[in-house]
Parts: structure tokens; C-alpha cells; sequence
């Protein structure tokens, strides 16, 4: 079901870990509907944790700063806002 994300390796990654921090299998979540991260719940400190990790992750990882980011600048400040834009616009809904 990871269609929608087809090409973007670096999304496919962090969608991967999101699912994984939750338990929710993958492979059973349409990413075509426009609801389907409302459909599980982590709590504040997991939503931290993995905000946390995309920002390291963005800000050691070119690549994943070109496909994630319309600017992509190594910067911790850039990587964290874009960290907390994914996760305002993709991340589970607070439990």
C-alpha cells in the first residue's frame, strides 16, 4: 500500500519507523486515503522521539533533505522545522 510513496525512498523510511514505533502494519494502511495517519495514536514523548530522529535523520542525509525539503539546507534548525512540519501534516494523532 506504499504506492503514494513510490520513488521516495527516503519517505518510504520514515513512514516505515513511524509504523513501527506504533506497531501498525504497513501493509494494511491505504496511504491513498487522505485520513490514513488519523487512524493511530502515540503519545507526546514517542511523537518527540521520532521528531527527534527525522531531524537528525534529515540533517545527516542529503538526499533525504532534497526529497523531504523545498530548501534543503544542513542546518539544525532547518532539519528540525521541517521535522515539525512532516509531523504536523503525517504524524499519528496524539493519544
Amino acid at each position: 500500500m506504499l504506492k503514494k510513496f513510490k520513488g521516495l525512498k527516503h519517505t518510504e523510511k520514515i513512514i516505515r519507523k513511524m509504523c513501527n514505533v506504533v506497531g501498525a502494519d504497513i501493509n494494511k494502511i491505504d496511504f491513498t486515503k487522505p485520513d490514513w495517519y488519523t487512524k493511530y495514536k502515540w503519545s507526546e514523548e514517542e511523537q518527540e522521539k521520532f521528531t527527534t530522529w527525522l531531524s537528525e535523520y534529515l540533517y545527516d542525509n542529503s538526499e533525504a533533505r532534497k526529497e523531504l525539503m523545498a530548501m534543503p539546507i544542513k542546518d539544525k534548525k532547518t532539519t528540525n522545522g521541517a521535522a515539525r512540519i512532516f509531523m504536523l501534516n503525517y504524524g499519528w494523532k496524539l493519544s
